[in-house]
Formats: structure tokens, C-alpha cells, sequence
């Protein structure tokens, strides 16, 4: 396989006068491409104008532009192998069962605002049978790869990579990273476990241990992020907001 792209090396091999860097990104919520520019731009992208605008107010916890829903707490988040492929279960189920059902039940939000974008074939295969159980055919599911290139309101990222002691592959690709954090306009909602993410022996530089530590202290953000571990953890913000609905702000809740 072809490890460089045309464009990277022509890069390599073009003087500086003859690069220009395009500096100014229209897609991207701020509160996202500030992760995007800071940690594969060294800070040099910024934001055109109406960005801000590109807020999306939804119920928490999909309030922040940037959710991470962290499976580390969780009794099995652990990865399977598929062939010479992976796939996650947990993380499978997070996205069908918690994530998607609370975005549907928004009016704001369309079946065709949503993209699950995942790095690995098995998990594709797994996510598309788990959405045709729940009827949710029409939301699309793309590998990493296929989804160069496009854009969308919502990204759902599967890291699915989840394993103690085993390097994370091909996640360790800045080209590639770069390609899933920067598709969303509004929402940029990860699911993995921070964890092996963030564990040395698990990356094959200590670039990308860097890289996912910051991800994870993006998301906790409280500006701009939210990082909820575990499904209960989730339940419970769900159950704090239906609770928050039955009352106006001001009433009083007698027990």
C-alpha cells in the first residue's frame, strides 16, 4: 500500500515559496477546529466568520460541541478481533442505544445531519446490523478512508481500538485523525476508551500518547466539552435532564 499521498509528497519535495497554507476554516464549530488547528497546525488555522453561528443547542449532554463518552469504567470495553479486522461491541452499543436514540428524539436533528464514521470494516459491518435491529437504516456508516473529503452537522467517531496491551494501529495516523475531527460542523461526539488511548505502551510514538491526552482534556473542557464515563454515568445525565423538564426554572420540587 501507498504510505505517502501525491499531496504530501510534493510537500516534501516543493520549496517554501511555492506552499501557501489556507489558514482559514469555514466549517468547523470554533469550540472543534481549535483542537483541529492546535494539534495538527501548530495553532495556524482560524476562523472565519459565522463560525460561532454554527452552534448546535441541544439538551446535555449534547450541549458542548466536543462529547467523549468514555468506555474505561466499564466491564467489557475490550476490542474483538474480526479476521484481519476489529470491532467493538460496547462501543457499538453506546452509539445505538444511548447516543442516537436522544439526537432522534430532537426535532433539530435529521437522520441526514448524522455520520458514524469508524477506522476498521468489522465495526462498519457490526454498527450497520445493530441500526437495521432499531430501524435506523438511513443514518449513514463510513470507514475512516471513505469519508475524506465530505463534511456533516453530527460525527459520531468509534475510536474501537480497546485492548490493554495492544498498539492501537492505524490510529496512529495523524492524516487520518485529522480527516475524523475535522468533518463536523456542529457536534464532534467520540466513543473509546480513554485509557488505551492515553497508555505509552499502546502507540508506536510518543506523539500520539501527547495527542490523545489532549484530546481527552479537550473534552473535559467545560467551555466546550463534555466527558462522561461509563453507560450509567450517561443514564443518569439523561435522568437529570427529563427531571429538569418537569419543573420551570424557579418552581420548587417538594418531596
Amino acid at each position: 500500500a501507498i504510505s505517502t499521498s501525491l499531496f504530501e509528497y510534493l510537500q516534501e519535495i516543493l520549496p517554501e515559496s511555492h506552499k501557501v497554507l489556507l489558514n482559514i476554516q469555514h466549517r468547523m464549530h470554533p469550540n472543534i477546529s481549535r483542537f483541529v488547528s492546535e494539534t495538527f497546525y501548530d495553532g495556524r488555522i482560524k476562523d472565519g466568520p459565522n463560525t460561532k453561528e454554527k452552534a448546535l443547542r441541544l439538551n446535555p449532554p449534547y450541549d458542548k460541541e466536543v462529547i467523549f463518552f468514555d468506555t474505561s469504567k466499564d466491564m467489557y470495553p475490550f476490542e474483538s478481533e474480526a479476521g484481519t479486522s476489529y470491532c467493538n461491541k460496547l462501543e457499538s452499543q453506546i452509539i445505538v442505544k444511548e447516543v442516537l436514540p436522544v439526537l432522534k428524539e430532537d426535532n433539530r436533528v435529521e437522520s441526514k445531519d448524522i455520520a458514524i464514521v469508524v477506522p476498521y470494516l468489522a465495526q462498519l459491518e457490526l454498527i450497520i446490523s445493530e441500526l437495521s435491529k432499531k430501524n435506523l437504516d438511513d443514518i449513514e456508516v463510513a470507514t475512516l478512508d471513505s469519508y475524506q473529503g465530505r463534511e456533516v452537522r453530527i460525527m459520531i467517531f468509534s475510536f474501537t481500538r480497546s485492548s490493554k496491551n495492544n498498539n492501537v494501529g492505524f490510529l496512529d495516523d495523524a492524516r487520518r485523525l485529522n480527516v475524523a475531527f475535522s468533518r463536523p460542523e456542529t457536534k464532534l461526539i467520540l466513543v473509546g476508551n480513554s485509557e488505551t488511548l492515553t497508555c505509552p505502551r499502546n502507540h508506536s510514538d510518543s506523539y500520539y500518547t501527547k495527542l490523545f491526552e489532549r484530546l481527552v482534556l479537550h473534552a473535559k473542557g467545560k467551555e466546550h466539552g463534555t466527558f462522561i464515563s461509563g453507560i450509567k454515568k450517561s443514564d443518569q445525565l439523561r435522568q437529570n435532564q427529563q427531571q429538569m423538564k418537569k419543573y420551570d426554572i424557579g418552581s420548587i420540587h417538594k418531596g
